[in-house]
């Protein structure tokens, strides 16, 4: 079976997360008026179904590992037609909320099984091309949702995006019940149970080979948080675009990502995984380099910050998909656990990060800049002597 027939589905799957998130984000204004809440309050229709993305992966990876992907695909994939239904009647806004954060556990699970069915049907020196490859397509979202969103509240009102997300799950659900084939080695399920669970957690998190390329994403996701973070207050407060350009910036800056993932695997056709990920950090120690220097001075042009940050953003998208797969690597029957436990510890970690950098200084491309020239230079340093090991 070729490559692209083996990951059309994790393609498919991967892409109900993004689209969760950012065909929602020009409605918020809307909702707001719905619901009769602030535009911050109606932020948390978008802030809960990211904590469900966030937490839920650990279970969810248990769950696949014990019963299979195929079973976590339909799970996931009939969670999200029903919250999605729900989310189009309600007129309560905690419940509005509520079922976000069921929307989000079902777009978790399918999220979680693309990424272990790519990691269950490539050998081991490939995976993390894969990996990158997924990353690509989850920043195509980014880059398109935010209009196609907008045309569609235009034409037939906020509440219709989630018609088009049930509809969506409901046909992949279909496509993935017809045609999708188990992936997942259930011959070793038993070991992999809930009596075994917090065993097996342990074993993940003990696994020594797999931390190196673990601190790697924790440090380029925080690079990136920080970046999502912050760029509202330096693009619209101090550079002064409209809400429209910024969309259309940050737009933008998530097709380079997904343009330079994309590339990932070809690249690691011609280098080392290690090089390119030694590439990718280097990529970033001069963006954060040249941020420290633009922060000397007033920020009176977009460009002065987003030429850097793009520079930066290419080294997160050949960095992290390739550290990611590298660090679930070592785990065979428990591939799905360990994207779910890996996936958690880097998005929390590097949410703190990102959250304590933002709490110190949301506005200073100074302290930003500074911050992670150190950062990305001690987590460069430590892969050299890792990878050397």
């Amino acid at each position: 079976m070729s490559d692209i027939r083996v990951m059309l589905m994790p393609i498919l799957l991967v892409l109900l997360s993004p689209l969760g998130i950012d065909l929602l984000l020009p409605a918020i204004n809307d909702m707001s008026t719905t619901f009769n809440v602030s535009p911050a309050t109606a932020q948390w229709s978008i802030s809960s179904f990211v904590l469900a993305l966030g937490l839920m992966q650990l279970p969810l990876g248990s769950f696949s590992d014990r019963f299979g992907r195929r079973p976590l695909i339909l799970f996931g994939l009939g969670l999200f037609t029903i919250a999605s239904i729900y989310a189009y009647f309600t007129t309560s806004f905690t419940a509005f909320v509520i079922v976000r954060f069921l929307q989000g556990l079902g777009a978790s699970a399918c999220v979680v099984a693309a990424f272990t069915i790519a990691k269950d049907s490539f050998e081991e020196e490939t995976v993390p091309s894969k990996f990158s490859y997924l990353h690509g397509i989850l920043n195509l979202a980014p880059a398109i949702a935010p209009m196609i969103g907008a045309a569609i509240i235009i034409y037939w009102g906020w509440r219709s995006i989630f018609i088009v997300f049930a509809v969506s799950a409901i046909i992949l659900a279909i496509f993935a019940f017809m045609f999708f084939k188990e992936t997942a080695d259930l011959s070793q399920s038993q070991s992999v149970g809930a009596a075994n669970f917090f065993k097996n957690v342990k074993t993940i998190v003990k696994t020594p080979q797999s931390w190196p390329a673990a601190i790697i994403c924790i440090t380029v996701l925080s690079y990136i948080i920080t970046y999502l973070t912050i760029s509202p207050v330096i693009l619209i407060q101090q550079a002064g675009l409209s809400i429209s350009v910024f969309s259309q910036v940050f737009s933008l800056n998530a097709a380079l990502i997904m343009v330079a993932a994309l590339m990932v695997p070809r690249i690691n056709q011609w280098l080392s995984v290690s090089t390119t990920i030694i590439i990718g950090l280097l990529f970033i120690i001069i963006s954060s380099i040249a941020l420290f220097f633009i922060g000397l001075e007033n920020i009176d042009s977009a460009w002065k910050f987003m030429l850097p940050i793009g520079l930066g953003s290419i080294g997160f998208a050949i960095s992290f998909g390739n550290a990611q797969g590298v660090a679930v690597n070592p785990f065979g029957g428990l591939a799905g656990m360990a994207i779910g436990v890996l996936g958690t510890i880097q998005m929390a970690i590097a949410s703190i990060v990102a959250t304590i950098l933002v709490v110190l200084d949301s506005g200073s491309t100074l302290y930003y800049g500074g911050s992670f020239t150190l950062i990305m230079s001690a987590a460069l340093l430590y892969w050299l002597k890792r990878s050397k090991a």
